[in-house]
C-alpha cells in the first residue's frame, strides 16, 4: 500500500549529532523492520503540499527562514495512532508559541489558506493495523521516554515531496535567524 505526495514541504530536523535524530532513526527503522513503512529521515512537517515553480518555493523558504527565530524548540508528548497514510504511528508534538508562530508566518508567506497544524514526527507511512500493533510492541522494547527527547531546529529544511518517498529529495537547507 503506498500513497504519494504532492509538491514541497518544509521540515524541521533534529541534528544530525543529537540523541534525538538517532533514536528517531532508530524507532522508525524499528517501524520498517515489522512493516512495509519505507524509510524516511525523522522530521517535524512545518508546512507540506507547497505547489509551484521550485526557484519561487526556494525563495520564499529564504525568507520564512529570515522570519524564524535560530531556535525553535521541538518538544514530544506521545506517541499516537492516526487513520491517515502519513500520520498512522507518529509522536505528538507540543504546540509552544515559537512553533505556532513559525507556522502561521509560513502560511503568510506561501499565502496558503489553511488553519490546520497538527505538529508530529511520523514514525512510520501507510501502516495496517497489524503492523502497527507490531510496531508499537517493537518500539515498546526499545524502552525511549518520549517525553524525555526535544530539539532545537535551527534550520529549515526544504524537501521535494512528490511522488513516493522514495522519489522524496532535500532541495536546500536554510539557518534560521
Amino acid at each position: 500500500m503506498s500513497e504519494k505526495a504532492h509538491g514541497y514541504s518544509i521540515w524541521l530536523m533534529p541534528p544530525e549529532d543529537s540523541y534525538a535524530h538517532r533514536t528517531f532513526l532508530r524507532m522508525i527503522a524499528s517501524v520498517g523492520m515489522v512493516s512495509s513503512s519505507p524509510a524516511f529521515g525523522p522530521h517535524v512537517t512545518l508546512l507540506g503540499g507547497i505547489n509551484g515553480d521550485e526557484g519561487v518555493v526556494q525563495e520564499k523558504t529564504e525568507i520564512l527562514a529570515r522570519h524564524i527565530p535560530q531556535f525553535v524548540s521541538i518538544n514530544f508528548v506521545s506517541i499516537e495512532r492516526g487513520n491517515e497514510f502519513f500520520k498512522c504511528l507518529y509522536v505528538k508534538v507540543v504546540s509552544s508559541p515559537a512553533l505556532l508562530s513559525a507556522w502561521k508566518e509560513a502560511v503568510r508567506i506561501f499565502g496558503l489558506n489553511t488553519d490546520r497544524f497538527d505538529p508530529h514526527l511520523s514514525l512510520g507511512y501507510g501502516l495496517t493495523p497489524p503492523e502497527r500493533r507490531s510496531a508499537e510492541e517493537k518500539i515498546e522494547t526499545l524502552n525511549f521516554r518520549i517525553e524525555s527527547l526535544s530539539f532545537r531546529a535551527s534550520s529549515l529544511h526544504l524537501y521535494h515531496t512528490e511522488g513516493e518517498v522514495s522519489e522524496w529529495y532535500q532541495v536546500d537547507e536554510y539557518r534560521c535567524s
